[in-house]
């Protein structure tokens, strides 16, 4: 099995920095991340949530590993933010997606194969300096705001006789479209049992005192019936 490397001397630096968890997969990233553990795998996990976008872009600076997700079905955001700084992103990538933009350097992993996927990168760190090349050389190529003007300027200026090419799936729904309305309704959910939770909570005293006054009622008739048959 893989052994970890390490990079500049120390255990290579994983970040996970999910914006909504149930459509990252960040139950099955950090499941798979601690079978790697269990393995003896040696890295550093930075799970960055819940902090301001500066201090998130901060955090993922000194990762070697950005993991996006192992849902949906293409690089997001994250991904380009990581391999802008020169930093091996891994995220699902599905076939299709692929096959439109083959040479995107993103390191492709689902549920199924995340967990081989990161001991193959762990154990490689040359690899994962050569990807973090490839991902910055890739976003400078393709994203740098003076491209993508240049390409929207072309855009707008040609008179297109047929409809617009569409990246596959990104009209249809899909699985992290739902996801994310499973999580909030769990989220809605959690809150009514809260809600639930604290009107017990304040009602318990007054049953507590209601039955425990039944009970004494119901003793004190026992009792009067008692002397009343001692009586005659």
């Amino acid at each position: 099995a893989p052994v970890a490397g390490t990079v500049a001397g120390r255990p290579p630096v994983v970040a996970h920095a999910p914006s909504r968890r149930a459509t990252k997969g960040t139950d099955m990233i950090l499941a798979g991340l601690e079978e790697l553990r269990a393995r003896g795998v040696a890295f550093e996990l930075d799970l960055v949530e819940g902090v301001p976008y500066a201090e998130a872009l901060a955090r993922m600076a000194r990762a070697d590993v950005v993991i996006e997700k192992l849902l949906g079905g293409d690089a997001g955001m994250t991904s380009l933010e990581a391999m802008a700084m020169g930093k091996v992103a891994v995220a699902r990538i599905r076939p299709e997606v692929r096959a439109h933009a083959p040479d995107v350097p993103v390191v492709d992993a689902d549920p199924t194969t995340f967990v081989d996927v990161m001991a193959d990168l762990l154990a490689a760190p040359e690899r994962l300096a050569s990807l973090g090349t490839r991902g910055r050389e890739h976003v400078t190529r393709h994203h740098a705001p003076a491209v993508v003007a240049e390409r929207l300027v072309g855009l707008y200026r040609v008179r297109r006789p047929h409809a617009p090419v569409v990246p596959p799936g990104w009209t249809a729904p899909d699985i992290a479209t739902r996801l994310h309305d499973a999580e909030r309704r769990v989220a809605e959910l959690e809150a009514e049992n809260r809600r639930l939770r604290r009107r017990l909570a304040a009602a318990r005293p007054d049953l507590l005192a209601r039955t425990l006054a039944r009970r004494a009622a119901a003793r004190g008739a026992r009792l009067r019936g008692r002397l009343r048959g001692r009586g005659d």
